[in-house]
């Protein structure tokens, strides 16, 4: 999506990570796609979206990012979870500092532009935080097109 699917498929396919890292995640990723993708109903075309760096035109498309962020911890109560998003990120620390730094500094922005945010639906509001993590992740020079192949 030009939205990342979920702030972690941001930075799994950084050229600068460890082969292990990235297999560990994209790994994550697949048992984590296989509890969601059934559970929102997401179809072929949704998730062609997604790869595709596209903002979901379904609603099923926009709640699969919902489901991984809660899956991943990122998500809690309908609402996003600073805490839990530290936590998801906190691997990526040891492999790559530079990276989780400027993580952290998108994360710190996004938590302060959200918590203007009036949108109560969890899936709408995950979409929202994509679309912001991918807008302040290219603001500071990290580019979907370059990280996510």
């Amino acid at each position: 999506m030009k939205y990342f699917l979920i702030v972690p498929c941001l930075f799994v396919a950084a050229a600068a990570l460890s082969q292990e890292f990235q297999e560990k995640a994209m790994d994550k990723m697949a048992e984590i796609a296989e509890k969601c993708v059934p559970a929102v109903g997401a179809n072929d075309e949704d998730i062609g979206e997604l790869m595709e760096r596209k903002m979901p035109s379904r609603r099923e498309g926009k709640c699969l990012i919902a489901c991984f962020s809660k899956e991943l911890g990122m998500m809690k109560d309908g609402k996003p979870s600073k805490e839990g998003t530290i936590a998801a990120l906190e691997p990526l620390k040891a492999d790559d500092a530079d990276l989780y730094d400027k993580a952290m500094k998108i994360l710190e922005t996004c938590e302060a532009e959200l918590q203007k945010e009036t949108e109560t639906d969890e899936c709408e509001l995950a979409v929202k935080a994509a679309a912001c993590t991918h807008k302040t992740g290219k603001e500071m020079g990290i580019d979907a097109e370059s990280i996510m192949g």
